[in-house]
């Protein structure tokens, strides 16, 4: 379809990770040596966030922030499990030119996720203290703790919702990923079905020219593989140079 699909954050493979950082704040509130009505101000609003994102009862209120994943790895044993592990074993990864996706991305975000959790607590910290300095001052020119309150939570929110996306459990490091964001309005999102629920998504019109190669699974017969992708892309009007996986690996099946 010559499309990219952006889907909405709260229905990604790996369902805590729009928790994750509101875990990391309440660990820094916890550690750090904050004003202590800022603190309990901020440890109420992380939580009310993190009850909205966790459960079936609230609508996350970040939901319509949606994703595209990349790997900066393009040949992984582990992502070829998980994603071309198949009965027949068969699949392909499409490499991307990112400095073409980069020259026309005036609306999307482009970043490496954060897997290190260091990172993360430094990051927070230093948000936090970005935060507390924006309390202290309104607090001390109006004395009016709700203006201060408003203002903390708007920029809280905001930061969770954009930098969250960016911040997973190390357990998904050998993943290597790389994450265009979009904010598209509701009524721009389609559905699809997978594992027995519907996914919203965005699908977004790509040029061709920023597909640069397309590599076959280690599984597969390199001659088939080859032949296979070799007859769609040409019929598609593709120009992209066709690999096999380096990966030493006997298919199983």
């Amino acid at each position: 379809t010559g499309t990219i699909w952006f889907t909405r954050r709260d229905l990604l493979n790996d369902p805590t990770e729009h928790l994750h950082i509101h875990k990391i704040v309440e660990y820094c509130l916890l550690n750090g040596s904050l004003n202590s009505d800022f603190v309990e101000h901020i440890k109420q609003v992380n939580n009310f966030f993190f009850s909205c994102k966790n459960g079936s009862q609230c609508i996350s209120i970040d939901k319509n922030i949606c994703l595209a994943s990349f790997s900066m790895d393009g040949d992984a044993l582990p992502m070829w499990n998980c994603y071309a592990n198949s009965q027949q074993s068969e699949g392909y990864n499409i490499g991307f030119d990112f400095n073409l996706i980069r020259d026309n991305a005036d609306t999307f975000c482009i970043a490496p996720v954060i897997y290190k959790q260091t990172i993360q607590i430094e990051a927070i910290f230093e948000y936090l203290s970005y935060l507390e300095d924006m309390w202290l001052i309104t607090v001390d020119k109006t004395g009016k703790f709700d203006e201060a309150k408003n203002k903390i939570n708007t920029a809280l929110l905001d930061y969770a919702s954009e930098v969250g996306c960016l911040f997973k459990s190390k357990y998904y490091e050998y993943e290597k990923e790389v994450r265009i964001i979009v904010h598209p309005k509701s009524k721009m999102l389609k559905t699809r079905g997978s594992n027995g629920r519907s996914v919203y998504y965005l699908p977004v019109q790509f040029e061709k020219n920023i597909v640069k190669s397309i590599t076959s699974s280690p599984t597969m017969d390199r001659n088939i593989a080859q032949n296979k992708i070799k007859n769609i892309i040409e019929q598609e009007g593709y120009n992209v140079e066709i690999k096999h996986s380096n990966v030493p690996y006997r298919n199983s099946y």
